[in-house]
């Protein structure tokens, strides 16, 4: 089977589109407070005010630390700095409950040294011509003992997973 080349270059292009897709989710999450907002402003009583000033300050910790941790992954995209392992799959774990909003990465392998990947909802390796592919699908034929090539940062454990089946690692400084 023909490999593809896997270079920093594509490596980059999937974890920008992943603070992509995370930088969406935040926005969704302002939309939610500012409904969480127009609710308070009704007068409902006081256990009503009391509930929905705690899911407001809870949303705006949630979207802080997604915001915090959105800038800090496109500063170490930018200067490289992400480690790649050499690591293989020991389990799968079946689909979480939940929808595409609620569970954005239902699906997770979990790897010998590196711990668990979640696999989110939608295609993977977008700039693939031979592999892009989705998460599910990825997880369904994922089978036990598979090496892969795992994309960390330090801000970031697990961001994506490339098989070394279809993926053969390019002119990268680093391989833990």
């Amino acid at each position: 089977m023909k490999k593809e080349a896997l270079t920093t270059e594509n490596i980059k292009k999937d974890l920008k589109r992943n603070v992509y897709i995370q930088s969406i989710r935040m926005l969704y999450g302002l939309l939610l407070l500012s409904m969480i907002y127009l609710l308070m402003r009704f007068d409902q009583g006081p256990l009503f005010k009391t509930i929905f000033t705690i899911v407001f300050w809870v949303q705006v910790g949630v979207i802080l630390y997604e915001l915090i941790t959105t800038v800090i992954c496109l500063r170490l995209i930018k200067k490289e700095s992400f480690t790649i392992t050499l690591d293989h799959v020991i389990e799968k774990k079946d689909k979480r409950k939940g929808t595409r909003f609620t569970t954005a990465k239902p699906y997770r392998l979990i790897f010998a040294k590196s711990g668990t990947y979640s696999l989110p909802y939608g295609k993977l390796y977008y700039w693939s011509d031979m592999f892009a592919t989705t998460g599910r699908t990825l997880y369904e034929f994922t089978e036990i003992n598979e090496e892969f090539y795992v994309i960390s940062t330090w801000a970031q454990k697990n961001i994506i997973a490339y098989r070394t089946k279809h993926f053969e690692l390019k002119e990268h400084k680093e391989l833990l």
